[in-house]
């Protein structure tokens, strides 16, 4: 059974629990929720990473959600608070 994620908060933190749980068949991050950017800064984020380098998975932006690897479509939104996301996908 796959479990679905949702991450309010693409800081560092965010950003390593997607990168941990990458290529884990029953681990998918399905929504993340960021403020401070959107999804073309998100994937910018997680590509290139100042600590821990760049990620090996091509990461692009498509309208309102983020494609990592080519696989993952992962819904960006811009919630101030956490209520303000319908995190129910």
């Amino acid at each position: 059974m796959t479990v679905k994620v949702g991450i309010n908060g693409f800081g560092r933190m965010g950003r390593l629990v997607l990168r941990a749980g990458w290529g884990n068949p029953d681990y998918r991050v399905s929504q993340v929720n960021e403020i401070a950017t959107d999804a073309t800064g998100c994937a910018h984020l997680l590509q290139f990473d100042s600590v821990h380098g760049t990620w090996p998975h091509a990461c692009n932006a498509e309208g309102a959600a983020m494609s990592v690897g080519g696989q993952a479509s992962i819904g960006c939104h811009a919630g101030a608070m956490i209520d303000d996301v319908d995190w129910s996908g």
